[in-house]
């Protein structure tokens, strides 16, 4: 089809140039009609039409730039004095043919007419061959610069997605160890407790997995895996957390990158609660400002006074593997278009900011058909 496309195009193309032709001759030759002057302009543009494979086929074969360009511009100035004579002798042919059809034999003898159209027409045949080759290795060219930068796009998109993948695959190590160090110490005091909070994990972690494919995930389904997992952690913890849930429902469908908000509650958990002899809170919080939407996690503990920073790694105190891959990902998905801030004292608060645009393509599965549509306060 577009090969069709191409071939209507270059033939439109060449029409034009013959009626460009038959205007010429009818203006410098006074005697010529409009009818001699098409009859000898148009076929001229025709016979191109079916010569233009020929120097488009020797462009490609001989291009530049090239590491042999002398060799290549003495084929191409061969080539092109090859087909403007033939280009010649087919008009002569081709004219002679019409005299005939028309008044039954010739006016003029076959070498007489080819030497006039060869010595009118060779340099401007010349030249229309050299146009094409110019022309052909442009088109040329810059098909292969849209190839690469569409063969670059799809390497950076397949970058990008398979640096999400090595910052997913190093976040969920991080969320089970943790997760399986509080189900190790709830075991140690209450065994029944223990199996329940160890069944709940599961479950947990067969929700959060379920979407391997998924790069980003609803709000309100990432804010629910928080949830559980803040449950399981209130079971070890007693009385010294609480945490408050409060998502704007016009927020809430909220496309994010999966495990968003996971390493933040983690954190909150390790840093706050853990170091902690007064019961703390951690707050997760999410609302819409007109195309934007803004999401806290935060946590009423010690603050960056009670956290340490990583030597090894040279990360401030606050900033650990998972407030590092956070920020990794966010910056994988949006580029400069989003926002990411830690403040503290009092507490410890991560502040995310990120375009709001539309999960609506996510599936909000919740694992209990029964649970309340809000969680209360904890």
């Amino acid at each position: 089809r577009r090969l069709v496309t191409s071939s209507l195009v270059v033939t439109a193309c060449w029409i034009l140039w013959g009626l460009f032709n038959a205007s010429h001759l009818r203006t410098v030759v006074p005697a010529f009609g409009w009818g001699e002057a098409l009859r000898y302009g148009v076929p001229d543009g025709l016979l191109w039409a079916l010569l233009t494979p020929v120097p488009v086929i020797l462009a490609r074969r001989f291009p530049f730039p090239t590491s042999h360009p002398a060799r290549n511009a003495a084929v191409h100035l061969a080539a092109g004095s090859a087909v403007a004579i033939l280009h010649s002798l087919l008009d002569t042919l081709f004219n002679l043919l019409l005299d005939r059809v028309a008044t039954g034999e010739p006016h003029v003898a076959f070498a007489d007419l080819a030497r006039k159209l060869l010595v009118y027409g060779f340099h401007t045949n010349l030249l229309l061959y050299l146009v094409i080759i110019g022309i052909t290795m442009y088109l040329d060219r810059l098909a292969s610069l849209r190839e690469r930068e569409r063969q670059t796009a799809e390497l950076r998109s397949q970058l990008t997605e398979a640096r999400l993948a090595a910052l997913r695959a190093q976040l969920r190590p991080h969320f089970l160890f943790n997760a399986l160090h509080t189900v190790g110490a709830i075991i140690e005091r209450d065994r029944t407790a223990g199996r329940r909070v160890l069944r709940q994990l599961g479950e947990l972690l067969r929700a959060s997995l379920s979407r391997d494919g998924d790069q980003r995930i609803a709000l309100e389904r990432e804010v629910e895996l928080c949830a559980a997992y803040l449950e399981i952690e209130r079971a070890r913890f007693g009385e010294r957390l609480d945490f408050t849930i409060d998502v704007d429902e016009r927020a809430s469908d909220c496309a994010v990158p999966t495990l968003l908000l996971q390493p933040l509650v983690e954190n909150s958990i390790r840093h706050g609660v853990e170091r902690a002899a007064e019961p703390v809170e951690v707050r997760i919080s999410a609302a819409r400002r007109d195309d934007r939407v803004v999401v806290r996690v935060a946590d009423s503990g010690p603050g960056l006074d009670g956290r340490d920073g990583d030597a090894a790694s040279g990360r401030p105190a606050g900033v650990g593997i998972g407030i590092a891959s956070v920020r990794e990902r966010l910056r994988a998905h949006y580029g400069d278009d989003h926002r990411c801030e830690i403040s503290s004292p009092p507490g410890f608060t991560v502040t995310v900011e990120v375009p709001y645009v539309r999960a609506g393509s996510f599936v909000i599965a919740r694992e209990d058909p029964s649970a309340p549509e809000e969680r209360r306060r904890a």
